[in-house]
């Protein structure tokens, strides 16, 4: 099952995508490397650029 994520841009909480999505949302450069994700597992939010997920920036 894929992992459902949520997004945050300027304080506004976005979802919940899918991990294809928010891959997605990171190479059409709809979420940058500051922007901050969380799913269910993790205790806090985290910028993508220190994330595994930040090997889709561009």
């Amino acid at each position: 099952m894929d992992k459902v994520w949520y997004y945050r841009v300027n304080g506004q909480k976005q979802g919940p995508f899918s991990e294809s999505e928010i891959v997605k949302f990171i190479m059409d450069g709809t979420l940058g490397s500051e922007d901050e994700i969380w799913m269910k597992d993790l205790h806090y939010w985290f910028k993508i650029k220190d994330t595994v997920l930040c090997y889709y920036l561009p």
